[in-house]
């Protein structure tokens, strides 16, 4: 045993004589270094300075050390306190032990013979089957004479065995005493259960005629059985199902790997058909189509739609990485997963299997509206050129807002508070469900800063991209200043990026946007404001959930810099009860208004009159059918856009001018009914170009 073992080993058995940890090292640094500078003693016992002090006047106090004058001493009567205390903990144990067998060797024996045969037939093979291994580390650590003691008495009888099917290992601990002693002291327990460790039993069962309340305290992880009962049967029972439970965990976890590697399948098929739209967006309507507008608004949603495969694809990876991890411990550690954790991953994937499926719709329909529009002749006769609701999210050229009168004015006073400097609260969160309008919301206000509507201040709109953290927002905020108006602020901010090394620690980040706040505000601009939307993706990211809500609480608190921050509902509700999150007083919270029957109206007449070519629109919504739109979305923005974009498309297919409640009723059949061919965009292309070769 080398020498630190001693120490540890000396410590622990000092804890015997009622002394703690810091007091057993303090001791015993003093009595072999002879220093007892309290400065000495910290650093010789590996103990913290700010604790030092503390423990040796405890030492005093205990009478164990003397104090004269700043130093300390050995008090003359230590070594005789501590073999008095050493002793009665000894003979309190060698009781202890004698009280377990009560001169009843021969029936622990007994009853593991019985037991042999019995865990065999359940599928285990039997490891040993002999008394507790009096010659463990535990013991062999003590002091000879104190060893010698010990080994005169009666340890228990331990059944090893190990599950064919399961790996699992588990020893039965027999006591042949009629009953334990109640006042069972925590050192003799303690003994007892590091020589039960020695041997890493996945579980085990403690045999005993009776189990006294303190013992059961203290080895509350062990399953206890009453010998008084049937308990063959009854250790049957629990060995066979720790097996049943293992079988059907691993059959659990197999299944959820298969779903994860369908999911991977899903996406790869889906990531390639968004890269067909996207190649078609970006290199073939140029070609075709001349509006500007119209293809903006398609690079957008195009975009859009990649970033949220992508956050799909980084979410699937995080549930395949945590389903392996379970299926590693339950094959290699044998730990069983909760039911909570399984239900947790499955209830992830049927959530990544909803959204794979939002998207492969919504990237189907894309598809077909290209075509569509290269077409040139769908929607003519109407006097449109595109389905003006197949941009389901806000596009920059339409960036007026419809229904949310209290949000915006409650976020336009946060805003203009902060640019006056007159403002108490600097953080604003938009919190609600996802389609409702948040992001709209945010780009909104960026640009009522940027275009001076809001003066006094600068508007930085970044996207929190999936995977990353709090310190990755950098690169987000070189793309934010780069689509800042041209002007000297631009220039200027971007010289400061240029000038500063991409941030490693949360620490650089924040003295970063301390440069470029001060930077804006000695130019004039009292107001420096951070939109960060989809801030749920940090909280998603590698970083344990603790750690990105510390991270936010240190940005937040970076001064003379406003933030709003969208979230959605459920991350909201998981994080802003977090002792660590941001502190009340410092934030507002805003919810969006669902949309009623008239600003669905206002919105989707909107719709017609931005993306109709001509100077009147030929197709109107029925009163019926706005109503069912309303209803059926619950005021959900993205659903609205969504149900009079199928809607639209059903009654250009019926040749109507008018989009009814039938309409409406038919989007469910109508998606197959107007695509003419099963063709791409791309591959349409390549068809024509064909056909003119």
């Amino acid at each position: 045993m080398n020498a630190e073992e001693t120490i540890e080993t000396l410590a622990e058995l000092l804890q015997l004589g009622n002394l703690t940890s810091n007091e057993s090292k303090a001791l015993l640094s003093i009595a072999i270094t002879k220093e007892t500078r309290p400065l000495d003693v910290a650093r010789n016992s590996k103990l913290s300075t700010s604790k030092i002090y503390e423990t040796m006047n405890s030492l005093v106090e205990k009478g164990f050390l003397e104090k004269k004058g700043k130093e300390y001493d050995f008090d003359i009567e230590t070594l005789s306190i501590l073999n008095e205390k050493f002793k009665r903990r000894v003979t309190q144990f060698g009781q202890f032990i004698e009280n377990l067998s009560q001169n009843y060797p021969e029936s622990e024996e007994s009853i593991a013979r019985q037991l042999e045969p019995v865990i065999k037939n359940l599928g285990y093979s039997i490891n040993f089957n002999h008394r507790l291994d009096t010659n463990k580390n535990v013991l062999r650590n003590l002091p000879v004479n104190i060893r010698s003691k010990f080994r005169k008495f009666q340890f228990p009888w331990i059944v090893s065995a190990t599950s064919d099917t399961s790996g699992i290992t588990v020893g039965v601990v027999i006591f042949s005493s009629r009953s334990l002693p109640s006042g069972t002291a925590p050192n003799e327990l303690f003994i007892l259960r590091g020589l039960l460790s020695e041997y890493q039993f996945d579980h085990t069962y403690f045999l005993s005629s009776e189990i006294p309340k303190s013992f059961r305290e203290f080895f509350y992880r062990v399953n206890h059985i009453s010998l008084s009962n049937n308990y063959i049967s009854e250790l049957s029972q629990n060995l066979d199902t720790l097996d049943l439970k293992w079988r059907q965990s691993k059959q659990s976890l197999e299944q959820l790997e298969k779903n994860t590697d369908d999911i991977y399948q899903s996406l790869s098929h889906l990531t390639s058909n968004l890269l067909h739209v996207s190649y078609g967006i970006k290199k073939i309507l140029p070609e075709k189509v001349s509006n500007d507008i119209i293809i903006k608004s398609f690079e957008e949603l195009s975009s859009r739609l990649e970033a949220d495969l992508k956050a799909l694809t980084e979410s699937h990876l995080d549930v395949k990485l945590e389903c392996k991890d379970l299926q590693l411990d339950l094959l290699e550690e044998h730990e069983l997963p909760s039911n909570e954790e399984l239900n947790e991953i499955s209830n992830r994937i049927a959530s990544i299997r909803n959204a794979i499926d939002l998207i492969d719709n919504e990237v189907d329909v894309l598809d077909n509206e290209i075509i569509e529009l290269l077409r040139g002749d769908t929607y003519a006769n109407l006097g449109f050129i595109a389905n003006p609701f197949v941009f389901t999210i806000p596009v920059e050229n339409h960036l007026e807002i419809i229904g949310q009168n209290d949000s915006i004015l409650q976020l336009r006073e946060f805003l203009t508070s902060i640019s006056n400097e007159t403002n108490s609260k600097n953080v604003s969160f938009i919190v609600d469900t996802p389609g409702m309008g948040k992001t709209h919301l945010m780009k909104f206000f960026s640009n009522e800063i940027n275009s001076e509507k809001i003066p006094n201040s600068v508007g930085l709109f970044i996207r929190c991209r999936p995977g990353g953290d709090v310190i990755s927002l950098h690169n987000e905020i070189s793309i934010a200043i780069q689509q800042l108006p041209t002007s000297k602020i631009k220039t200027g901010l971007l010289a400061i990026l240029n000038k500063t090394e991409p941030p490693g620690t949360i620490n650089q980040l924040l003295s970063l946007l301390r440069n470029l706040s001060q930077f804006s505000y000695d130019l004039g601009k009292k107001g420096f404001v951070l939109f960060l939307d989809e801030f749920e993706n940090l909280l998603t990211s590698g970083l344990q959930l603790s750690t990105s809500i510390t991270q936010l609480q240190r940005l937040v608190q970076v001064p003379h810099i406003g933030f709003v921050i969208v979230v959605r509902r459920d991350y909201w509700n998981k994080i802003y009860k977090m002792k660590n999150f941001v502190n009340e007083s410092s934030y507002e919270k805003i919810n969006l208004q669902p949309f009623d029957y008239a600003s669905t109206e206002k919105l989707l007449n909107k719709r017609l009159s931005d993306y109709s070519v001509g100077s009147e629109v030929k197709i109107t919504f029925s009163k019926t059918a706005l109503k069912t739109i309303t209803d059926r979305s619950k005021g959900n923005v993205r659903k609205i856009l969504t149900l009079a974009r199928d809607g639209f498309n059903a009654a250009v297919n019926s040749d109507k001018n008018i989009i009814d409640l039938d309409s409406i009723v038919e989007t469910q059949t109508t998606l197959d009914d107007i695509r003419h061919d099963s063709n791409s965009v791309t591959e349409l292309h390549l068809k024509e170009k064909e056909v003119k070769e």
